[in-house]
């Protein structure tokens, strides 16, 4: 009894590939997921620079929250003091910020691409980036050192962490062969989500923040302020041009190592201009075969 039955299951598995139609049937859904790397543009991380002279008032990084504060001056000088001995100082000056630019930041993707045929598809897509800003602050005090005297300048770091979305459309085009390995191309469009975390300066590894979190009251010790949770940045929108190969193993499975440029308007107020950012990542494919039956690619 259990031979006939493996005969009938082994007959019906042949009568499966060899009676049906096995020309490929191009149309139909991939499901992925991106894992990769971002660089965010150096123009717009001079946002969280915080340049002195703008209005106290707004919620928007500014170091000045922190240099025009008589209480973190005197932290600040106690901590440079403490820290560097032989450095004499009853104030110090601020020397300029630089070198502002985002560090390669973890980005992961999560889309759903409908096949029109067996070069054209269109896909939907969710992109998020969490990025860190740095640059440096030159702080500017006395030094009694016999080799130094004068000013010394040191250099303490600033870091902003954001947190950018992307929800977009992209259509790609790809270039079938006789052999495992497509290369395509895609480009499209998105709406941007920018979330600002935190900007902070931080002077010998004491972190003070650029963000205005207490609504405009300023910090003066003993005395309890009300926290707030401002909301900073905003949406945005851009577009955005990609090329890689598919990499098939089978109908159902594949993997995509691709290049990525976005050209994006974000909302970082007075550094919105439009500006490219990169990628590169690897994507997890995984078509509908489970799910229709037929046979996707050769």
């Amino acid at each position: 009894m259990l031979k006939r039955l493996l005969t009938l299951l082994c007959g019906m598995l042949v009568w499966s590939a060899c009676g049906q139609n096995l020309t490929p049937n191009y149309k139909g859904f991939d499901f992925y997921f991106t894992a990769g790397c971002y660089w965010g543009s150096k123009v717009n991380a001079n946002y969280y620079k915080g340049e002195p002279g703008m209005d106290y008032d707004e919620a928007q990084p500014d170091l000045n929250r922190v240099l025009g504060n008589q209480y973190y001056r005197e932290d600040i000088l106690n901590l440079i003091i403490n820290t560097h001995h032989g450095i004499v100082a009853d104030d110090f000056s601020y020397g300029g910020t630089e070198n502002m630019h985002y560090k390669a930041g973890f980005m992961f993707e999560i889309g759903a691409k409908y096949h029109f045929g067996e070069n054209f598809s269109m896909a939907l897509l969710f992109t998020q980036a969490r990025l860190n800003a740095t640059g440096r602050v030159s702080l500017g005090v006395n030094s009694s050192a016999s080799n130094t005297g004068g000013t010394q300048y040191l250099l303490y770091p600033i870091i902003g962490k954001e947190t950018r979305n992307l929800f977009g459309i992209s259509f790609t085009y790809m270039f079938r062969n006789d052999k495992k390995v497509y290369p395509f191309i895609e480009a499209g469009a998105h709406l941007n989500s920018v979330k600002i975390r935190s900007c902070q300066l931080w002077v010998e590894d004491v972190p003070f923040d650029l963000i205005d979190y207490y609504g405009g009251m300023p910090y003066v010790p003993g005395i309890n302020r009300t926290e707030v949770n401002p909301m900073l940045g905003g949406v945005g929108g851009g577009g955005h041009l990609s090329i890689g190969l598919r990499i098939a193993f089978n109908t159902w499975a594949a993997i995509e190592p691709f290049g990525y440029v976005s050209v994006e308007k974000l909302q970082l107020t007075g550094y919105d201009q439009i500006r490219p950012n990169f990628a590169i990542g690897m994507r997890i494919v995984m078509g509908d075969r489970l799910f229709a039956g037929k046979m996707r690619e050769k």
